[in-house]
């Protein structure tokens, strides 16, 4: 059982406590995550710069103590939560490392050769093409193209990238959908 339940019990209704029990017991027992860093954007060294990775162009630094700090974030937490494995066999998603806004070309350019070096470089991504793999796309447009509208539309780069799970602020335009 995780602290955090064993310190509602003291504060909490038995029986509010009984579904958190039966889930830490039952699903989220086997549930475990993968961080796949094939990508290779920032690189091996993402753990250690992951609070304040180099970032590209004119804005420097004083954006990614915003709503960008959430793609190194939410790797640096998930590694290390106890559902992290290093085993992508064993895991039942994968949490995609990408630093987009450190590279010239940003978010539009670098999603797509993080797909490209995903389908080369990890086992991972090959063994469910993909099925299991999260993305963290913080910035304005996520998975769109330069026209906004979503990567699954005949004039885009990438016509299955919707075909995957995106964690991001955006919302789908109405006329795109």
């Amino acid at each position: 059982m995780p602290p955090l339940l064993h310190i509602l019990q003291n504060v909490s209704h038995p029986g509010a406590l009984e579904p958190l029990r039966r889930f830490y017991d039952g699903p989220a027992s086997s549930f475990r995550v993968f961080i796949d860093d094939a990508c290779g954007a920032p690189g091996p060294d993402w753990r250690r710069t992951w609070a304040s990775p180099r970032q590209w162009g004119l804005t420097g630094e004083k954006n990614w103590a915003t709503k960008y700090a959430a793609a190194g974030f939410l790797p640096r937490m998930v590694e290390q939560s106890p559902f992290v494995t290093p085993d992508w066999r064993a895991a039942s998603a994968s949490l995609v490392v990408l630093f987009a806004r450190s590279y010239a070309g940003g978010p539009a350019l670098m999603q797509q050769q993080c797909l490209q070096r995903l389908r080369q470089r990890s086992a991972a991504w090959r063994a469910t093409n993909g099925s299991r793999h999260f993305f963290i796309f913080t910035d304005s447009r996520g998975p769109r193209c330069l026209d906004g509208c979503p990567k699954s539309t005949p004039n885009s780069l990438d016509v299955g990238f919707l075909n995957h799970h995106v964690i991001g602020p955006h919302g789908e335009p109405r006329h795109c959908v």
